[in-house]
């Protein structure tokens, strides 16, 4: 068995599901992977380093990170 990965944009999808769902029979096995937006890493260290400097200039109230810990 063979695995490949469709890259589908949201407009077509429907079409593309259609289309592949009159496989099953053949045998195609249809997966759905929900993937995570990409995130860039420049932004969220710029964005960060923002929110750090408005906690310290008290613009930004900050949570104690114990209530993260406990939320986990």
């Amino acid at each position: 068995m063979r695995a490949y990965r469709l890259e589908v944009e949201e407009n077509i999808v429907d079409k593309v599901l259609w289309m592949l769902n009159h496989f099953q029979n053949d045998g195609l096995i249809l997966k759905e992977e929900v993937s995570e937006a990409k995130v860039d890493v420049k932004s969220s260290i710029q964005q960060a380093v923002l929110e750090m400097n408005m906690i310290k200039d008290g613009k930004l109230k900050a949570r104690p990170v114990e209530d993260l810990l406990n939320a986990l």
